[in-house]
């Protein structure tokens, strides 16, 4: 469903070409669950911005179903990416000036759907995720677990084919990051969305179908 073909990812300090990701061949099969570790500054954000189609690629190819990403401009990966990817992150990004009903609703909008239609939607994720009754607060009004939580529903509302998510749990207590491992699970065996999680937490890679290790440029 989601496969990365030799690929190479570098950047250039000063005359010096330093290397991130080398030859990297990967796949995650459809409702997967992964989890991708390793050392701080191994490139695992990397790899993730690069699967996501968020940063390009020096060389190789990346394929979304059948479409080879890596061949297209940004303009149609933005495109299709609002199709087939939901993304979470370790801070969740929500806009503080919308409540999380709206923020939940705005990949939708992003696909033209009718307002009525995506504000239903967005409502049957937030009772999904157990935050009906907070859907009409804003980020500042929530806790930092409600708040990763909400960034949850809005990665899933448009029912992607698998969620990258970059050390969702990162910046939550322990208590409440495993009460998100456990959400992702249910909404893995509910909707069979496949999930790439980048995370230096063991309980969660432990929790995972399968574990990688991004070391020197390449997964083991």
């Amino acid at each position: 469903m989601l496969t990365a073909n030799n690929l190479k990812k570098s950047y250039h300090d000063g005359k010096r070409e330093l290397t991130v990701l080398n030859n990297l061949n990967f796949s995650v099969k459809s409702g997967e669950m992964l989890a991708i570790v390793g050392a701080s500054g191994s490139g695992k954000s990397t790899f993730l911005h690069c699967l996501g189609g968020l940063d390009t690629i020096n060389e190789g190819d990346i394929f979304w179903g059948e479409q080879n990403i890596a061949k297209l401009n940004e303009n149609k990966r933005a495109k299709m990416r609002n199709l087939h990817l939901g993304f979470v992150y370790q801070f969740h990004h929500l806009l503080n000036e919308f409540t999380a009903l709206e923020n939940v609703t705005i990949p939708l909008l992003l696909r033209n759907t009718d307002v009525a239609a995506s504000k239903q939607q967005a409502m049957s994720l937030l009772e999904h995720v157990g935050l009906a009754e907070r859907a009409s607060h804003k980020p500042g009004e929530l806790s930092g677990g409600e708040r990763q939580r909400v960034a949850l529903a809005r990665a899933m509302v448009t029912q992607p084919k698998c969620v990258l998510a970059d050390e969702p749990t990162g910046n939550l207590d322990r208590q409440t990051a495993t009460a998100m491992l456990d959400l992702m699970l249910k909404l893995n065996q509910d909707m069979g969305i496949a999930f790439v999680v980048v995370t230096h937490d063991q309980n969660i890679a432990a929790a995972m179908q399968k574990t990688m290790t991004l070391e020197d440029g390449n997964l083991a």
